[in-house]
């Protein structure tokens, strides 16, 4: 199911169908043609017990956004939402009750935005090819709050794609001095203890969108670089999309978080990804 959080488009199922949905949108296909390969490509997610809420959200979205939101998918997420359907698989999954009372609001609001029509449909993109800021390898550091210097190292990048990401590992680095190459050889990555819905170890992986990193006010220093002999796989990997002035935010918050979610069981170390 892969959630990160209460909002509709928080979970894996959801990201994957909505950008599928807008990569066949993009290249001028019809609604009809789009909906019907997105069905096809996600036929187990549609019929899978968890994911197939998150389908539906996506899709409906995904189609409203275009100002073409179909009677038949309208009905189907709202009879997932008004019978709670939803809400009664997170209380299977021991998801907090705060966390299932957010996400309660956050339906019925979804709910209320899909059957208003949409003012200002979105049409579809020209293609733009963009590469990533830094390279797969690349050892980043940044200052911290408390003074010290954080860490975060390249473990993708991609070069003349639409999207050009760079996905970045959130290392344990805090300290004083600024890091060095064997900081990041021996360092570990940040895991995080994830209570959002299902109690789970979560390896802080974030992707990052190169048109966003010139709006960033953290000063990102390439300090050297590490060979990378794993080929990364992302499908493999829990991952969300993150500005990069967040990612310094992660160890700024590590001891309230831990303190809230208390810490993880287990250990990664930045050496299992090269």
């Amino acid at each position: 199911m892969g959630n990160w959080g209460t909002a509709i488009s928080s979970n894996d199922t959801y990201a994957d169908v909505f950008y599928t949905f807008f990569d066949l949108y993009n290249k001028g296909l019809s609604i009809d043609n789009v909906t019907s390969q997105v069905h096809s490509h996600f036929q187990e997610e549609r019929e899978s017990y968890e994911d197939s809420n998150n389908f539906w959200f996506a899709l409906a979205k995904a189609q409203w956004d275009c100002g073409r939101l179909q009677k038949d998918v309208l009905d189907t997420v709202t009879q997932i939402i008004v019978t709670k359907k939803d809400i009664h698989l997170w209380e299977e999954l021991e998801a907090a009750s705060s966390d299932i009372k957010k996400r309660e609001k956050v339906l019925e609001a979804f709910l209320v935005k899909l059957q208003a029509a949409n003012p200002k449909p979105r049409k579809p993109k020209k293609k733009v090819v963009r590469s990533a800021i830094f390279k797969t390898g690349d050892c980043l550091v940044f200052p911290l709050q408390n003074g010290n210097y954080g860490g975060a190292f390249v473990l993708y990048d991609e070069r003349d794609t639409e999207l050009g990401l760079n996905v970045l590992a959130v290392t344990t680095i805090n300290k004083q001095d600024k890091p060095e190459l064997e900081d990041f050889i021996t360092t570990e990555v940040l895991v995080q203890r994830n209570k959002s819905l299902r109690e789970y170890d979560r390896t802080v992986l974030q992707y990052c969108y190169p048109q966003h990193f010139r709006k960033s006010s953290v000063p990102f220093e390439v300090i050297g670089h590490l060979p990378v002999s794993k080929p990364f796989e992302q499908e493999k990997h829990l991952m969300s999309a993150a500005r990069w002035d967040f990612i310094p935010s992660y160890l700024d918050n590590q001891k309230e978080y831990e303190e809230k979610n208390g810490k993880p069981t287990s250990q990664v170390m930045l050496s299992d990804f090269r």
